[in-house]
């Protein structure tokens, strides 16, 4: 990939790098030291890097590539920065030149003369890419006579060599508000690039108080009841996720739609004008937890969470939970139940007390997404990252409802040292007790009792 970053090293740059999850980046006209570079690298999500000194104010070019990327710097200078790459699994070894043409007419002979010396001679594949700061045809050249002029200097070329190796490459041409500099990127396997993953469906907190979205959810969920098993709640579920999808689609609009079709308007402009199965060993665990908490869990206390469950104790769960919370697989957030509760609310009841009072709900409930949320500003290792699970709002709802009655019970089981995960409590509570204990005890100088720690 290759931009020109011109005057704007901010935040433009690292949403479209972060969007386009390059694997290379050559960046010209940074305005950069490479000392100052440094910092730019790890927000731009690269572990690798070669900056080239800027003059002045003037120039300055980055080679990036990621920790998995087998790339090694050949040469460079301060308009050029040419390397190998090893593709080991695919394609072998080839060669990628960044270019930041001289941009002084005088000058620019020498960037030709230049790529005259790194040519590659022995059938090697080459890709070069950048800035040339030149033109090659009449065509890529509009403007002029006092009005603004606009050139095409940003290309990506390649010899004969490295096309037959990668046959379904491409290059693409992005579009930014915050250069005059166009950034490309080349696909190398463009063929398969274009088959995306079909996005996954998320309830949108707009499309609350629509009529079109009211008449889907409404004619949906008429066909539920308070008998309603698990199974057809989820059916429900998929079926609104479906039809809101296709309602958004075909009459809302979607918002990555209107996105696109705004980007499309300023490249016009620029034109223009520039469950479990095995019961016995469930029980037999049961049965070992049970015997573990005998003598902290009485018989009165174990009235309350054995009870029959009832249809409040879903509603209390349900309006506790964050309207805006990330949903789980099936894209209903709690804000889909809690603003169309009036619809869906029966059936869901039916199913969710069904689930609590049996002990038995359909293992698709628990499926759950699985995503890394960082540590740290700058995280690189695995280690910088904890994962969380992303849970169908029904199956928090099962989970709260009993989390609720368990809250009654548990200060009876949860020793007073207990600090972690305990309401009112902190984890550094201990640290400061013990803390000031020892320095009790080293002050500790007179006295005919002892007192030590163990």
């Amino acid at each position: 990939m290759s931009v020109g970053l011109g005057t704007h090293v901010a935040f433009e740059l690292f949403d479209l790098v972060k969007r386009e999850d390059p694997d290379i980046l050559f960046l010209q006209e940074t305005r950069l030291k490479a000392r100052e570079f440094e910092v730019c690298k790890f927000r731009l999500g690269f572990s690798n890097c070669l900056a080239v000194d800027c003059h002045g104010r003037k120039g300055g070019i980055t080679l990036l590539w990621g920790r998995d990327v087998q790339l090694s710097v050949l040469n460079y200078s301060h308009c050029h920065i040419d390397a190998t790459v090893d593709s080991v699994s695919r394609y072998g070894v080839w060669f990628l030149t960044g270019v930041y043409g001289y941009p002084e007419v005088a000058l620019r002979d020498q960037t030709w003369e230049l790529l005259r010396h790194l040519c590659r001679k022995n059938g090697e594949s080459w890709l070069v890419l950048g800035d040339f700061n030149e033109v090659l045809h009449h065509h890529e050249k509009l403007g002029g006579g006092g009005h603004c002029v606009l050139e095409r200097l940003d290309r990506a070329l390649v010899n004969e060599q490295w096309g037959s190796r990668f046959a379904f490459a491409s290059v693409v041409h992005g579009l930014v508000a915050y250069s005059d500099h166009v950034p490309i990127w080349i696909l190398t396997d463009s063929e398969e690039s274009f088959v995306q993953n079909k996005k996954q469906f998320r309830f949108e907190s707009m499309w609350v108080g629509e009529k079109g979205c009211d008449d889907i959810i409404s004619s949906i969920w008429r066909k539920g009841d308070v008998q309603s098993s698990m199974d057809s709640v989820v059916g429900l579920i998929k079926e609104s996720g479906v039809n809101l999808n296709m309602w958004n689609s075909n009459s809302f609009g979607n918002v990555q739609k209107k996105l696109s079709m705004a980007k499309q308007k300023m490249a016009w402009l620029q034109e223009s004008d520039p469950m479990g199965n095995n019961t016995e060993a469930h029980d037999k665990a049961h049965d070992e937890v049970q015997k573990s908490l005998a003598g902290k869990i009485t018989a009165s206390m174990n009235e309350g969470p054995c009870k029959v469950y009832i249809e409040f104790e879903v509603s209390a769960a349900l309006s506790q939970m964050h309207p805006e919370k990330a949903p789980g697989l099936d894209g209903m957030s709690p804000l889909f139940y809690q603003k169309y509760w009036h619809l869906v609310g029966p059936s869901v009841i039916g199913a969710v007390l069904q689930a609590l009072n049996s002990g038995v709900f359909p293992t698709s409930i628990n499926h759950a997404h699985i995503t890394l949320v960082p540590k740290k500003k700058l995280a690189e290792l695995v280690a910088d990252y904890r994962p969380i699970s992303l849970c169908n709002v029904i199956y928090k709802l099962v989970a709260k409802v009993i989390s609720n009655r368990l809250k009654a019970v548990l200060p009876s089981v949860i020793e007073k040292s207990q600090c972690a995960f305990v309401p009112g409590h902190l984890i550094t509570d201990n640290v400061l007790i013990t803390y000031e204990l020892i320095h009790f005890l080293k002050h500790k100088r007179k006295g005919k009792k002892g007192i030590y720690v163990y």
